[in-house]
């Protein structure tokens, strides 16, 4: 959980300064499960609002007020080495030169885990 200062207010989204080298930003429909017609209607700037991280991106933090099913799941800071893990194969890819498969596991945290194999893969989705 974060709290962040609301420094500017859009139409799609609030922006937050979290007092770290990205910004945070919450869109307009992780405020609350109701719909929002008008984020005004909610906050205001210079409000503090507390939120929870949804992704670091490259250039900002995105952040939700509301639930979501990704919070319920096992933060990787609570994994470590030889903690056996039961993982659901979500999808395999090709790498862009085509000479190595890219295999993605559901692992039970926020984020997917992928392995990346050499030659073919006899492993599929499911």
């Amino acid at each position: 959980e974060v709290v962040g200062t609301v420094t500017k207010i859009d139409d799609m989204q609030v922006n937050l300064d979290l007092g770290l080298d990205k910004p945070g930003f919450i869109h307009i429909s992780d405020f609350q499960e109701a719909q929002v017609n008008n984020i005004s209607d909610i906050v205001s700037v210079g409000d503090e609002v507390k939120a929870r991280v949804r992704r670091v991106q490259k250039m900002a933090i995105q952040l939700s007020v509301k639930h979501r099913p990704e919070f319920d799941k096992r933060p990787l800071t609570q994994f470590t080495a030889g903690d056996e893990i039961d993982a659901e194969v979500l999808r395999t890819t090709k790498t862009y030169r085509g000479d190595k498969t890219v295999i993605y596991f559901g692992i039970g945290a926020m984020v997917d885990a992928f392995a990346v194999c050499e030659g073919e893969s006899d492993l599929t989705p499911g």
